[in-house]
Formats: C-alpha cells, sequence, structure tokens
C-alpha cells in the first residue's frame, strides 16, 4: 500500500469516527430532551393532582372534601411509580440485579409502608380534619420517627439474612432508603397539608438551584466544591446560581402577593407560621429560600458520594441520558424532607403561641 493509499484510509477513518461520534450526540441529546419533556410532564401532572387535592383554606377550587380526596389518592399513586424504581436502584447496589427475590420483598416491603402512611394521611385530612387540625405536627412528627424505624428495621433485617452486612452497604442501604421513603412522604405531606403552591415552591427551589448553579458553572466556574464527589461543581456556580435561585424563588412569591386577599394565607402557608403580619412573612421566606437552595446542593452531592463510594456513574439507565430516577429525583427528596421537618417545627411555634 502506498504512501498516499495510507493517508487517505487514515483520514476516512478519522471522518467516519467523527461522524460516529456526531451521530452519538445527536442521539444523547435527542434523548435527553425526549426524557426531559416526559419529567416536565410528571412534574406538571404532580401539581394538577396537588392543585385538585388542595383541600388548605388558602386554595382556590371549591369541591367536597371527599372528592379531592380522590386526587390525593391519584397523586400518591403517581409518586408510587418513581418511589419503586428509586428503591429498585438503591437495592441494586447491594444485591445482584438477577436475584428478583430480594428485590420483591423489599420493595413490597417498602410499598405497604409507603401505602399506609399515605393512606392514613389521606384520612385524617379529608375524612376526620376535626379531629387532626390542631394536631398535625406532633402526629405527623411521631410518623416520621415510627416510619424511620420500621425501614431501617426492615432493612436491617433484610441485610442480615442474606449475609450482606458491611460498613459500607449498611450505612449506605439504609441512608438511600430512608430518604427515599421520608421523602417522597414528605412530598405527599406537603401537597395535602401545606397546599398546591408550598408544593411548587419546592419543585422551583430544586429546579432553578439546578439550572442556574449548572450554567454560573458552565460560565464562570474555576475553583472546584470537590474534585472527587462531583467534579463538575464549582464554588461560582454554588454561590451566583444560589444567589440567583433565591431571587426566583422570592420573586415567584411576589406573584403570589400581587393578590392581598389571599397572599398572607398562601405565603403563610409555604412558611408554617400563621401570621398576617407582611415583614414577617418576607423574613421567614427569604430564610426558608436560603434553606431550600442549600439543601437541594447538598442533596445532589449527597448522591453523588454514594455513586463515587460505589464506582458508578448513574444509578441505572431507566432515563437513558438523564441516568436513573434517583439521578433526576436526588435534590428533591432531600428538600422535600427538610421542608417538612422545618414545617413542622413552624407549627409547633404555632401550637406554642395559642396558649
Amino acid at each position: 500500500m502506498s504512501m498516499k493509499q495510507i493517508i487517505n484510509s487514515s483520514a476516512n477513518n478519522k471522518l467516519l469516527l467523527v461522524n460516529k461520534l456526531d451521530e452519538k450526540k445527536k442521539s444523547t441529546f435527542k434523548n435527553r430532551v425526549v426524557i426531559s419533556i416526559f419529567v416536565v410532564i410528571f412534574y406538571l401532572l404532580v401539581l394538577v393532582f396537588s392543585v385538585l387535592a388542595d383541600s388548605t383554606s388558602a386554595n382556590w377550587i371549591n369541591m367536597e372534601l371527599n372528592i379531592k380526596s380522590v386526587f390525593a389518592f391519584l397523586l400518591i399513586f403517581l409518586l408510587y411509580i418513581p418511589f419503586v424504581f428509586a428503591n429498585y436502584e438503591a437495592i441494586s447496589l447491594i444485591f445482584d440485579k438477577h436475584k428478583k427475590l430480594y428485590f420483591l420483598i423489599l420493595i413490597s416491603c417498602y410499598s405497604i409502608v409507603y401505602f399506609v402512611v399515605n393512606l392514613f394521611l389521606v384520612i385524617a385530612n379529608y375524612f376526620v380534619p376535626l379531629l387532626i387540625t390542631d394536631k398535625i405536627p406532633v402526629v405527623f412528627g411521631l410518623i416520621f420517627l415510627v416510619t424511620t424505624i420500621v425501614v431501617l428495621a426492615i432493612t436491617n433485617i433484610f441485610l442480615k439474612v442474606f449475609n450482606s452486612v458491611s460498613i459500607k452497604n449498611v450505612i449506605s442501604l439504609n441512608a438511600i432508603v430512608l430518604v427515599i421513603m421520608l421523602g417522597f412522604l414528605s412530598i405527599v405531606y406537603c401537597a395535602i397539608f401545606k397546599g398546591w403552591f408550598a408544593l411548587l415552591f419546592l419543585l422551583f427551589s430544586v429546579m432553578v438551584t439546578d439550572a442556574f448553579c449548572y450554567l454560573f458553572g458552565l460560565f464562570f466556574g474555576k475553583h472546584k466544591m470537590s474534585k472527587i464527589i462531583s467534579p463538575n461543581k464549582t464554588w461560582e456556580g454554588a454561590i451566583l446560581g444560589s444567589t440567583f435561585s433565591i431571587a426566583i424563588l422570592l420573586i415567584l412569591c411576589g406573584f403570589v402577593s400581587i393578590d392581598q386577599n389571599r397572599s398572607a394565607i398562601v405565603l403563610s402557608y409555604v412558611i408554617g407560621y400563621q401570621t398576617n403580619l407582611v415583614a414577617i412573612i418576607w423574613i421567614v421566606l427569604v430564610f426558608l429560600s436560603i434553606l431550600m437552595v442549600v439543601f437541594s446542593i447538598l442533596g445532589d452531592l449527597f448522591f453523588s458520594y454514594i455513586k463515587r463510594l460505589f464506582n458508578i456513574k448513574d444509578f441505572s439507565n431507566f432515563l437513558r441520558s438523564h441516568g436513573g430516577f434517583l439521578d433526576r429525583l436526588d435534590a428533591m427528596l432531600i428538600v422535600s424532607i427538610v421542608f417538612a421537618i422545618y414545617s413542622l417545627f413552624a407549627s409547633n411555634i404555632n401550637l406554642l403561641n395559642s396558649f
């Protein structure tokens, strides 16, 4: 083969490689767009069911409580889909994917806890509201505690029986399944007891923070937050992204405040502290916005740390180029738990003030 033929052959191979890379990029981009659309549609459905199930005094839809309870059940079943997949991904970290019996047993146990707790919340809110209205903080706090104990007991008994006890396995699986369980229960709690706008506030805090931190990190990022845990995150992106995210959340609340007749009621449900003093509402909103944005970043880092611990890029490929359900829900689960805990403290302050 002559030198000219060798050069031409090399050039053709490079051209084929470039074309393959271009096709791969196009395919990846197409997959990301399609999955992104489905994710947005899913969040919209969650928000729509939350609006229709809203039983707070701040809602705009007049329906009987028993009808609203139907949409609350639909919301619970809708959230059950990612709940199952998220638990599947968590269990897959420890056990071989071919051992289907392990998955069926554990997911069945977690599912029973999920539906029992949510069924109790729906019954308490829509069918016997007078018996629980003043006791929500105490009751849900006890639910959180009991659920934590039950989930940890199920998980550790399972690990012991199937001889998978190691420090890494025990800590990782317990932490993830607990975040999944409490995270989804917190989302339901927020939608049912705090109303649709509180849920929108949560969704915005996660999605806006993720988007702005990524964009600012892309253009201005120089100093890595953690090269090992999450090499793509930078301090510049986190600080600038957090600042803009907090501003967006406050602007969102500002739009609600245009309706002067209902703004105090709606925003009071968001902050969990019932007051008509506008200054106090906005001070607490600033604090809450900072809290949500900070834990959105920390939640993302927590799940990134778990992935590095098990040396994986994504929790699964269920969502193609987006990775798995835990890759999409990581920050949302952590933020929901933090919001629920904060809300319980705020509600307890209300109870103390009433005495």
